[in-house]
């Protein structure tokens, strides 16, 4: 956990940054950056850039740090998965929930340019809340999906990006460029990014890893893009793994706005998935053995 004087003296550093520069600098400065042409630019020149926006003046130039936010989630919560079947189909075992690996980060080879990661470079994308993992995975009202839950091992330190820094005390003035920072990095990792733009999350990705990956976190926290203002959590593997557990699985399909429709429970038996329908003697002790799996259990 984060001790509170270490807090304290984020809050410190991170209130003599905001004080280091004008607000109508900052609106300049972002003005600037969304002028860009990003597709003819490389990353080295888009974190360049990108400081430029983040750096404070005077002792925080050139430094971006300043702007970390630490949060924590703590040890014993839910975190979930989504994915869809690669084949169309109702079948079970669902083709991408046979075995425990699938619940994991898709091997290097699968791994497709996303908002944080590079193509080839897997990370384990997550939510603590369900919902929230079907509305990123866009997943339809009544396409089945099958959703992984795992369970924090330990407390959780996050790089929240796009945080607001609650509790830091600021003024009026701070407050006001926090906020303009914050909705500057939270309409940057929400861009709407098609495969014709798709160079356009070299800027999350950029922003991400050059600005707010320091030694002590597990993850990142950042905006969702389409379930807002809800945050989403990020993992490189050996983080996931040291972190979290994998509990089991729900097979199930999303219903209305927030709900969902669970038809199976499947639980972990040597490294494969085996499945036990909604009501069945095996689902009521599958949710015996583990609290958890329970999806009426509040998150």
């Amino acid at each position: 956990m984060i001790g509170s004087s270490a807090i304290q003296d984020q809050y410190s550093e991170l209130r003599g940054y905001l004080d280091s520069f004008a607000a109508t600098d900052l609106i300049d400065r972002i003005r600037q950056f969304r002028s860009l042409s990003f597709r003819r630019m490389s990353n080295v020149e888009i974190s360049s850039a990108a400081m430029r926006v983040l750096e404070g003046g005077g002792a925080f130039a050139r430094r971006s740090s300043a702007l970390a936010v630490v949060g924590t989630y703590p040890a014993g919560i839910r975190f979930y998965r989504v994915r869809t079947p690669i084949k169309s189909g109702t079948s079970i075992p669902m083709d991408c929930a046979v075995n425990e690996g699938d619940a994991w980060e898709a091997p290097a080879r699968f791994a497709r340019a996303s908002r944080l990661n590079e193509e080839g470079e897997p990370l384990l994308y997550t939510s603590t809340r369900p919902d929230v993992s079907l509305a990123e995975a866009r997943v339809d009202e009544g396409q089945p999906a099958a959703i992984f839950v795992y369970r924090s091992t330990r407390a959780i330190r996050l790089a929240q990006i796009g945080a607001k820094a609650a509790g830091a005390e600021l003024s009026a003035d701070q407050s006001h460029k926090m906020n303009i920072l914050a909705d500057f990095l939270h309409d940057e990792f929400t861009r709407e990014v098609a495969p014709e733009t798709s160079h356009l999350y070299r800027l999350s990705q950029t922003i991400a890893k050059d600005h707010f990956d320091w030694p002590l976190q597990d993850a990142w926290s950042y905006p969702s893009v389409v379930k807002k203002p809800m945050y989403n959590t990020c993992f490189r593997p050996p983080k996931a793994h040291d972190c979290l557990t994998l509990l089991g699985a729900w097979i199930g399909t999303p219903r209305g706005e927030e709900g969902i429709e669970i038809r199976f429970v499947a639980t972990i038996n040597r490294g494969q998935f085996e499945y036990h329908a909604w009501g069945s003697p095996g689902f009521a002790e599958a949710l015996r053995v583990e609290p958890l799996l329970n999806p009426e259990v509040p998150d």
